[in-house]
């Protein structure tokens, strides 16, 4: 998701108390740029690309807070640089392993289930399993999180419990309501990081079952997501 000001209104205040606060936009995503080829994305490059801006920062511990699939993130890093982790917050987490399988309960949200993907991306995302390099050729990536939109605007209002679209943030309403606005979700990021979460490679259980990093588990009132996942 793009950085924007609802992301910094709530992690400015971390600033006021001392900490130095940093918030990462994947690459493909938000306001980072597009990698060359659609098969460059996965969860070991994110990962890695997490740890590069650690060095950058020179920061030997850092306190990570991981929303949704930020928490996936949070996790498989861990995984990989437990020394390098001094706490970490799971807010509203998702599965740590086989993402296609987690099934969402939108009963008590104000919004729903996505809509149905125009047929130019719905080809492209069943080309993009088999023949990657086909799929951005058929729909270039800048193209694709266009046609994104009309099929993520009905979850809109996941965010908030059922009767309180009110509660929205300014980001999320003009999502739903700006034809032309685009928020930065890349539906070949989205694809490749969830598809990673099926394989053994990316498993990080056995090495989160000796990790003693102190954790904190935000999981809200009308979550969408299983408790299964956060439980996890």
């Amino acid at each position: 998701m793009r950085t924007g000001q609802f992301d910094l209104d709530f992690y400015s205040p971390f600033a006021a108390h001392g900490f130095r606060v940093y918030l990462f936009d994947q690459a493909g995503s938000g306001l980072s740029g597009f990698l060359p080829s659609v098969r460059d994305y996965s969860i070991t490059r994110a990962v890695q690309d997490l740890e590069a801006v650690r060095q950058q920062i020179g920061s030997q511990k850092m306190i990570l807070i991981g929303h949704s699939w930020g928490s996936t993130l949070a996790a498989s890093y861990m995984a990989k640089y437990p020394d390098h982790v001094a706490k970490v917050v799971f807010y509203s987490p998702g599965a740590l392993w086989n993402w296609s399988q987690e099934v969402p309960d939108f009963s008590r949200t104000e919004g729903g289930s996505p809509g149905f993907p125009s047929p130019r991306l719905l080809a492209a995302l069943l080309l993009l399993d088999r023949n990657p390099d086909a799929a951005q050729n058929l729909l270039p990536q800048r193209e694709a999180e266009e046609l994104l939109l009309s099929f993520i605007r009905p979850t809109v209002g996941t965010l908030v419990c059922k009767g309180d679209s009110n509660k929205l943030p300014p980001f999320m309403t003009s999502l739903a309501a700006g034809p032309h606005f685009n928020p930065g979700f890349n539906p070949y990021v989205l694809n490749a990081l969830a598809g990673d979460t099926d394989k053994p490679p990316s498993d990080p259980h056995a090495l989160l079952r000796v990790n003693h990093t102190p954790a904190i588990i935000l999981f809200s009132e009308c979550n969408y997501l299983p408790w299964s996942g956060a439980l996890d």
